[in-house]
């Protein structure tokens, strides 16, 4: 299409500017990175412990159950949906603007394979576990350099190992709280 050329991508991208000053170097990208992140945890802690937060912890732990309570499922899932768009969104446009091109080759299957091994390895639904798991995947790939042909193999058998023995992720919310699916096995 004329804006965003399919498969020849978006060339040119222009370097942030924030508050007047252009950010182009890699300790801005950083710092402008980090920022961001922080104020995605902290919002997203803050949805998390709000009334529509516990509105989305319903619908994903007993969607019928949550119905049965007056939640209105559909519009908890289309706005989980929205919510988790635009933080995509963001982090997008700013990718975006490091890279100065976009094209669909920047997201090949393996990355969106790696962001949701990042988020079972740490822990559905809980925002520390993420960001562990985010870290670890980060980091494993540069301590693994000398057999990076396994790379994938690795992983695969990382999330294997991790579904059999905590099934929750690495830091489970659930198990943390006491949830229900813990208080008969634990005694």
């Amino acid at each position: 299409t004329e804006v965003t050329r399919g498969p020849a991508g978006i060339p040119g991208i222009p370097s942030p500017k924030i508050f007047g000053f252009t950010i182009s170097s890699n300790i801005g990208y950083y710092y402008l990175i980090l920022i961001l992140a922080f104020f995605t945890v902290f919002i997203s802690s803050r949805l998390l412990n709000s009334r529509l937060g516990q509105g989305f912890i319903a619908v994903r732990d007993d969607e019928i159950a949550a119905e049965a309570m007056g939640v209105n499922s559909t519009y908890l899932k289309i706005m989980a949906f929205v919510l988790g768009a635009a933080i995509a969104g963001m982090a997008g446009s700013f990718f975006a603007t490091f890279v100065h091109y976009v094209n669909p080759d920047n997201f090949t299957y393996m990355e969106s394979v790696t962001i949701l091994c990042m988020v079972v390895l740490g822990g559905l639904g809980s925002i520390p576990g993420v960001i562990l798991g985010a870290i670890l995947l980060t980091i494993l790939p540069e301590a693994l350099r000398g057999v990076a042909s396994y790379r994938y193999a690795i992983y695969g058998l990382l999330l294997i190992l991790m579904m059999i023995n905590r099934p929750g992720g690495m830091i489970d919310m659930d198990r943390l709280k006491g949830g229900k699916k813990y208080a008969n096995s634990e005694s």
